[in-house]
């Protein structure tokens, strides 16, 4: 029983800090700026830029309405920020995610 009490502690957890939340939607959309933006964790990090690196991401999507950066990568989503291209991303776009404010929202599996 133990076990299943640890186990919600062991999941990702996004930050909290409003600095850093600044830093990923601002780094985010100059992401979104760049062709071809799409980053595998096999790519070096000095490609991103400070704050997103630091994240250690698996990989980072970038699509028509905003850009993900999946922290930890599972089979069914995984978890990490999503920033989207607009400042009001339409509800449909957030299901699973949770807003943190500075235009960075958290996401994780389905």
């Amino acid at each position: 029983m133990a076990v299943f009490l640890l186990l919600p502690s062991c999941w990702p957890a996004p930050s909290e800090s409003a600095s850093t939340l600044r830093a990923i939607a601002g780094e985010a959309h100059e992401l979104m700026s760049r062709p071809g933006s799409d980053w595998l964790a096999s790519q070096p990090a000095y490609q991103l830029p400070p704050v997103i690196a630091a994240l250690k991401p698996d990989f980072i999507s970038v699509h028509d309405d905003g850009i993900d950066i999946v922290t930890t990568a599972f089979f069914d989503g995984g978890w990490g920020y999503y920033v989207p291209r607009s400042p009001q991303p339409s509800p449909g776009q957030l299901f699973r995610h949770r807003n943190l404010g500075h235009g960075v929202y958290w996401f994780h599996p389905y």
